[in-house]
């Protein structure tokens, strides 16, 4: 009574389920899940006038010099190095002077002997 080996391995091949398509790689299908949006066209009368910028108006050296010590009694400390406070006098007050930075800086050290 010996059964061949190929008679015992020969099972009925078991029914697979038809895989169903599902979506792309990632999770993508490759329709849309939107319609696709027609760019609306854009009216040439349409347009709003622009104002123009009003240009910056250069400050005198007493009212530079005004607005920092409104700042001072604000709470605000002027820089102590001279390269950090010309960096703030351009920055902090549209000043591209060097003249004028030399002629605040001074005031500046003046500012530190009264305190």
């Amino acid at each position: 009574m010996a059964v061949s080996l190929s008679q015992a391995k020969q099972t009925p091949p078991k029914a697979t389920p038809a895989k169903q398509k599902g979506p792309a790689q990632n999770g993508k299908n490759s329709a849309p899940s939107t319609p696709a949006s027609k760019p609306t066209p854009k009216g040439k009368g349409e347009k709003t006038p622009k104002t123009p910028a009003t240009p910056k108006v250069n400050l005198t050296l007493p009212e530079i010099k005004a607005k920092m010590m409104e700042s001072v009694k604000k709470g605000i400390t002027l820089p102590k190095a001279q390269p950090k406070f010309e960096n703030f006098v351009k920055h902090g007050h549209n000043v591209s002077d060097p003249k004028v930075i030399a002629e605040l800086w001074k005031w500046r050290q003046s500012l530190k002997d009264e305190k």
